[in-house]
């Protein structure tokens, strides 16, 4: 999960550049969540996207976007948006199950002095109203049902 762990969203304008890590509330989140769901997980460092030797299946998250719009002033709404993909491999690499689920969080842009924290707010919702669907879809899925249910 290095591409995970590694997730950041930048915006460079005039000459600046401001960065906003995101891998570690992901890994975390992405982590809780797989123990949520199944009996038995571990955590792997995989540089690809390639299934793990030797367990029954592997949960492969990836944020494919962040995106934050802006505006001109205080009282414009911004929009927040975070696309994670979701895949599980069985044990020889096939694809079991995945999706693609993006959240849009709306808010205040906010003026100089409160602009950063309504980022900041938007930002934590967007990544738990994503894992909150996430959950909600991995649970579901009639693949996964169907792969726990032959396994026990």
């Amino acid at each position: 999960m290095p591409e995970l762990r590694d997730a950041k969203w930048e915006l460079h304008a005039g000459g600046d550049t401001w960065r906003l890590p995101l891998g570690e509330n992901l890994t975390r989140n992405a982590d809780n969540m797989a123990r949520q769901l199944f009996t038995s997980v571990t955590l792997e460092n995989a540089p690809n996207d390639a299934a793990i030797p030797g367990v029954d299946a592997t949960l492969i998250p990836k944020m494919t976007a962040f995106e934050q719009s802006s505006g001109a002033f205080a009282w414009t709404e911004a929009t927040t948006s975070i696309v994670m993909q979701w895949t599980l491999k069985d044990a020889k690499n096939g694809v079991i199950w995945a999706d693609t689920l993006r959240a849009d969080v709306k808010g205040s842009l906010g003026t100089a002095f409160t602009r950063n924290a309504n980022t900041d707010k938007r930002t934590a919702e967007a990544i738990e109203k994503v894992f909150h669907d996430s959950f909600a879809a991995i649970s579901a899925a009639p693949e996964i049902r169907k792969l726990a249910a032959n396994k026990r």
